[in-house]
């Protein structure tokens, strides 16, 4: 997805058009999200912008339609207020600011905004897809089969043969949505001589058939759960390139499309060098139980959220050693108190998890720590681990003495009896073997098959 972008043009509200339309900017950041600049008032009267008191709290506009510089439509969804000051000299005016969860670009959106689709193009999914239909030959004989000799050089270069194929495509349905996932190819001349591929999937969500459209909200949700899943498996931050709304239209075109922009939460904001783990699962492990467990994921994502929330901070963010720590320990930690232990979950402290913030702090993790249980962290394991019995006894003697270490002297590293980074690292990777085992088996993977991931990547 673009990393920077604005949109200058004249915005205004629905049925207003015609009594007032103010200039304005809408920029978009992936890591500060969407927001609305307007040189005036959207309202009635000019003091509309300067009239708001301390104490009243912001306006919620839930639509605000606007026409860019270059005559596309923009429909911007669920805007939220802001009176940031601007001073002028001596002069303090309030200019209407509104944080915009989305813009679809091409469309003016009267009524809900319900779609025949919601997709997503991301890169590096071909990787995990496990279906690349590129094939590259630097060394092609003058018919375009492969030439063992060495290929004549001309002033141009060496001659390369590239022949794509596209791969077989992927079809999920679930309880209430239609997965399709289709790879594909991107080619981009640029220069004379030099072209770029880059292999790119197509992630699709839809009604299941003969369904009513789904909602701008619902497909949001879907696309930004699958997202997740396959971050999961390999290990790594997913980011899409482009979101894309399909509608009925009412135009020539039985179909059109926008552009959709979101507003861009920590969880979709990677840094600038985030955590390389190695990968836990390719599409190729799980192919045969694939649908059952993604159709698992997006219906327990909700209610495993607390837990996932910090999981995927360690994928996401650049954390150094002992924040990494932390986070996994946290993660557990919760867990424990929203799956096994619910009536001792403490509202306040999941506050601290929230995905808004963009990378967890030591002193936070570490204030949340404890907060909630009456048990130690060590007697907190002790009962994670026995409720996967079943796959921590699969697993081989050495991971499970690794699994074992993680229950050693925990408080230590905070009483300062070991500092030893090595020794930080290893009780790291060995609760991270316990956040894989957690989750992957409240999805629904056998214990074997878990063992077989965890003893593989471990």
């Amino acid at each position: 997805m673009h990393d920077q972008r604005e949109l200058r043009g004249h915005w205004w509200l629905p049925g207003n058009k015609e009594n007032r339309t103010v200039g304005g900017v809408l920029s978009y950041h992936t890591a500060e999200g969407l927001e609305l600049d307007v040189f005036d008032s959207l309202g009635e009267s000019e003091s509309d912008a300067f009239g708001i008191s301390e104490e009243e709290e912001p306006q919620v506009v839930d639509r605000i339609f606007g026409i860019t510089d270059d005559g596309d439509r923009v429909t911007l969804d669920e805007c939220h207020q802001t009176f940031e000051k601007v001073t002028y000299g001596s002069e303090v005016t309030r200019p209407e600011t509104f944080a915009v969860s989305t813009a679809l670009i091409g469309e003016h959106f009267h009524e809900d905004i319900r779609l025949e689709s919601v997709g997503m193009e991301v890169e590096a999914f071909h990787r995990w897809f496990s279906r690349s239909g590129l094939n590259i030959d630097f060394n092609p004989g003058p018919d375009g089969r492969e030439n063992n000799r060495e290929t004549e050089r001309t002033d141009s270069g060496s001659i390369v043969r590239a022949d794509y194929t596209y791969p077989d495509s992927e079809t999920v349905v679930s309880n209430e949505f239609r997965v399709y996932l289709d790879p594909g190819i991107t080619v981009q001349q640029e220069q004379s001589s030099s072209v770029k591929f880059s292999e790119t999937t197509s992630i699709e969500v839809g009604p299941r058939l003969d369904e009513e459209p789904i909602s701008l909200s619902q497909g949001k949700s879907v696309l930004r759960k699958i997202r997740f899943f396959i971050a999961l498996g390999l290990q790594e931050p997913i980011q899409p390139i482009e979101i894309t709304g399909y509608y009925e239209s009412e135009g020539e075109q039985p179909e059109a499309s926008v552009e959709i922009l979101t507003h861009s939460s920590a969880d979709a904001a990677i840094s600038d060098q985030p955590h390389r783990q190695e990968l836990l699962f390719l599409l190729p492990d799980i192919e045969d139980v694939f649908e059952s467990l993604l159709d698992t994921w997006i219906q327990s994502f909700d209610e495993l959220a607390p837990v996932l929330h910090i999981y995927f901070k360690t994928i996401y963010d650049d954390t150094d050693l002992m924040t990494t720590y932390l986070l996994r320990r946290a993660t557990l930690e919760v867990y424990y108190r929203t799956q096994i232990r619910e009536n001792q979950t403490s509202g306040s402290s999941l506050a601290h998890t929230d995905f808004e913030e963009p990378q967890a702090s030591y002193d936070t993790i570490k204030a949340l720590i404890g907060e909630g249980s009456e048990k130690s962290f060590d007697a907190q394991l002790e009962e994670i681990l026995d409720q996967h019995s079943d796959t921590v006894t699969k697993a081989s003697d050495r991971l499970t003495d690794r699994i074992s270490d993680s229950q050693s002297s925990i408080e230590s590293l905070f009483e300062g009896t070991q500092n030893s980074s090595s020794a930080l690292h290893l009780r790291s990777e060995s609760l991270g073997v316990i956040c894989n085992i957690v989750i992957l088996s409240e999805i629904g993977l056998s214990p074997d098959r878990i063992a077989t991931f965890i003893e593989t990547r471990s």
